[in-house]
């Protein structure tokens, strides 16, 4: 579909919405001492549906073309959630007063997800830390989206702390919005056999905490 000047405004608008979203439900998941921030948002907007079947005041919705959603995911991890470098006299001193530095955004496992029309996409980052030194990224995709038939996977290496950091995956689906529940779903299911998720909480009530969440 091609988009109006008028269209792109309004695309633009929800991609910042979207970030803003994201970055606030991460900072929440650091306050709250999780480990991870696993979630989902949607970027589309409505217009009027002037086909001749549609009623008075019907809308369609129009999600991101692949292409423009994917770029703004990439640029999303790697610049606006990108760790910011300390200075290394102040961590020094810090270390020196046993104060420990305030986490950043990809200092927890982040896993990103956006439907987009009959895609699912998906963003994950674990942290450069030792802790996670032998964490298998692909084994832990592989094993999230066991269900799934096919998917396209992108291993980001462009810097030192992205190698096996970073991955980017996009599936096909015939309902997006249904498919977007199984998929946290599935990488919840994985975070808990991985022992990362240790909530005592149901699956389920743990998404509710997550949708109540402003």
């Amino acid at each position: 579909m091609n988009l109006t000047k008028e269209n792109e405004i309004a695309f633009d608008k929800q991609y910042k919405k979207a970030s803003q979203i994201i970055k606030s439900r991460i900072q929440t998941m650091i306050t709250d001492k999780l480990p991870f921030c696993c979630m989902s948002t949607n970027i589309y907007i409505e217009i009027n549906d002037n086909s001749p079947e549609a009623e008075s005041g019907d809308k369609l919705t129009i999600y991101s073309e692949n292409v423009k959603l994917t770029n703004w995911f990439h640029n999303l991890f790697l610049e606006e959630l990108k760790n910011k470098v300390l200075n290394p006299m102040a961590l020094e001193q810090m270390k020196l007063k046993c104060i420990e530095p305030k986490k950043q955004s990809r200092d927890i496992i982040l896993i990103i997800v956006v439907p987009s029309h009959k895609t699912v996409h998906i963003g994950i980052s674990i942290p450069d830390t030792e802790q996670y030194n032998n964490f298998n990224l692909k084994e832990f995709i592989k094993n999230s989206l066991e269900s799934v038939n096919s998917y396209n996977i992108y291993f980001d290496d462009s810097d030192d702390s992205t190698i096996n950091k970073l991955a980017f995956i996009e599936y096909s689906t015939d309902s997006e919005v249904k498919e977007i529940d199984n998929t946290i779903n599935m990488f919840f299911k994985q975070l808990k056999k991985d022992n990362i998720y240790k909530d005592e909480d149901s699956d389920d009530e743990f998404v509710n905490y997550l949708e109540n969440i402003e």
